[in-house]
């Protein structure tokens, strides 16, 4: 590792203490860069802007007291104090390091009895970088600010002349900087430089049409960088570093605030990049417990009422956001998104944007089924709805006993998502469920519990339809109802209904097609569902003694086992169908 410091410059050599030095250099420079940053973001006259620098001055100061003079060198990346690394930073248009070493200093000493005017000097050119316009360089605007306490080591720059290089010792004095520069004027104007010298061939490296395509593309990803993308690395390297709870809480304020506006403004994208942000910094190792519990509390202060009502006008509309940052913007609030996102999702009369929300909110509440309890209670029967929908999605214990809330709702719609979810779960609780659905007013849901009840194999459903078919107006049903349930206890309790089914296929009848037709049809769904071979004998001596319709539906039946394709139990509907808000 490279030593900058020269040898006559006092360098801290192996004294004993040479770690604690290191370590309190090393906090003097976490203060620098955090009042750096402060001085490019806050006015003067913000707290934070004095506070940051108040805290550098203290830091300095008892580093001065104990140890004495503070000798820093300068990496392209590193800041270094007796040998040890304090400082690094990989982004380098953050790094105070590169910003440095690319002006051409190389060590920087700050001596006792440093006044707090040069600190604010010294800050304010750290934090004032030089525009496009501007030629002074870090050096420059050193030099011309006569630091008597702060001095530091330039590269050196070769002369053929042999006179003494240019920024080669230390600089000390204003004096010094412009003896060496009419002197090296002076002797341009005597002999102008030699032409440069070819640098041997080995020293000469070439670029591929690979690497050069890649440096551009580097360079031109820089030039789009926009004032947003930049403060959004200034608010990601303070959160990141910040270890005072007060100011880390005023900076993640900052960022809540910001985003909301962003939202409201319909620059979705923009805010999804400052919700990424916290995402990364939460994922850092090391990052103090209750750190990661303050970002993941400003996460949830992002959509206010005022945000919300402004992301609701713009989702009403269909105008201002995509449909994949809206996922995005999701994805990135985590469960802080559930209660705003399920409000809006009462109020989104599109069907796609519905979608995109509920598979949003699908992928956020795992693990969080409880935070969609609170609209299971809404007075809107699609919201309750589409919120089984996603607790069907994410599934689990937790999910099911919320849906297991609405069993008993009003809206034969919210009834029936129900049923589905302990259909498609199959879940334990999902039997009783069903079987309460037996009795329910609508037809569609008994059916639909009836034919979920048998897929079961449930025991206690048998004896439930048994008796069912021994009731006083079973027979005036529909007769879909009727052979469903014939076709469930073929399944359920096939020796018991087989007598009754015989039963219900061979009698003759004189009057009634409709009649026939109907007591053909549950006979041959479950002899069917039963497929025994004293089943099929019992379709056969039918197809023999029938003529017409009938007839055609046990020869159908008997194909069907013939074929090995018994229908089992048919589903009540399509799984995964989208639960469509009112």
């Amino acid at each position: 590792m490279e030593r900058v410091l020269s040898p006559g410059d006092d360098p801290p050599g192996n004294r004993a203490g040479e770690k604690e030095e290191a370590a309190s250099a090393g906090l003097v420079i976490q203060a620098l860069a955090k009042a750096d940053r402060g001085f490019a973001i806050y006015l003067p006259n913000n707290p934070l802007h004095e506070k940051f620098f108040a805290d550098f001055c203290a830091r300095a100061e008892e580093h001065l007291e104990e140890f004495g003079a503070l000798r820093l060198g300068f990496t392209h990346e590193s800041i270094l104090c007796g040998g040890e690394t304090i400082y690094t930073n990989p982004e380098l248009r953050e790094n105070l390091a590169f910003r440095m070493y690319a002006d051409g200093i190389r060590a920087l000493k700050l001596e006792g009895g440093v006044e707090q005017s040069e600190l604010r000097t010294l800050v304010e050119i750290l934090g004032s970088p030089a525009v496009e316009d501007d030629e002074d360089d870090i050096v420059t605007r050193l030099w011309s600010s006569e630091l008597p306490h702060v001095t530091y080591v330039l590269a050196e720059v070769p002369s053929e002349s042999g006179a003494a290089p240019l920024g080669a010792g230390l600089t000390t004095s204003r004096a010094v900087h412009e003896g060496a520069l009419r002197q090296y004027a002076a002797e341009l104007a005597t002999a102008p430089p030699s032409p440069l010298r070819q640098p041997p061939s080995h020293l000469i490296f070439d670029l591929s049409e690979e690497e050069i395509a890649t440096l551009q593309g580097l360079l031109a990803r820089e030039e789009r960088r926009t004032p947003l993308e930049d403060m959004a690395s200034i608010l990601e390297a303070v959160i990141a570093a910040e270890r005072e709870v007060a100011v880390l809480e005023e900076f993640l304020e900052i960022v809540a605030r910001l985003c909301g506006d962003l939202m409201v403004t319909g620059r979705v994208e923009q805010a999804v990049e400052l919700l990424s942000m916290l995402s990364r910094v939460s994922a850092r190792p090391g990052l103090p417990p209750d750190h990661a519990a303050k970002i993941a509390d400003a996460r949830s202060r992002v959509v206010t009422a005022d945000v919300l009502a402004g992301l609701s006008r713009q989702l009403a509309t269909g105008d201002g956001i995509e449909r994949e940052h809206l996922k995005a913007l999701v994805a990135g609030l985590g469960n802080a998104a559930i209660e705003p996102f399920c409000r809006i999702l009462g109020d989104v009369s599109g069907k796609e944007t519905r979608k995109v929300l509920i598979d949003a909110l699908v992928d956020v509440g795992r693990g969080s089924p409880e935070l969609f309890l609170p609209f299971l209670v809404d007075s809107r029967w699609y919201l309750v709805r589409n919120t089984i929908y996603i607790l069907r999605r994410i599934a689990g214990p937790e999910a099911a006993r919320a849906a297991l809330r609405c069993a008993g709702h009003q809206d034969p719609r919210v009834r029936k998502e129900v049923a589905l979810f302990f259909d498609e779960t199959g879940d334990p609780a999902g039997e009783s469920v069903m079987i309460g659905f037996l009795g329910d007013e609508v037809q569609s849901l008994r059916v639909a519990a009836v034919r979920s009840l048998a897929r079961r194999g449930s025991r206690a459903a048998a004896e439930r339809l048994l008796a069912l078919t021994a009731s006083a107006g079973f027979a005036e049903r529909e007769r879909l109802e009727r052979e469903t349930i014939w076709e469930a206890l073929g399944a359920l309790a096939p020796d018991q209904v087989l007598p009754t089914l015989r039963d219900l296929l061979l009698k003759r009848r004189w009057f009634g097609l409709t009649q026939d037709l109907d007591d053909t049809a549950c006979a041959c769904a479950g002899l069917k569902r039963i497929g025994t071979p004293e089943a099929v004998d019992i379709l056969q001596k039918a197809a023999a003694r029938m003529r017409g319709g009938p007839r055609e539906l046990v020869e159908k039946a008997l194909r069907s086992i013939a074929q090995g394709q018994g229908p089992g139990v048919r589903a009540a509907v399509e799984p995964g169908e989208e639960s469509d808000g009112g």
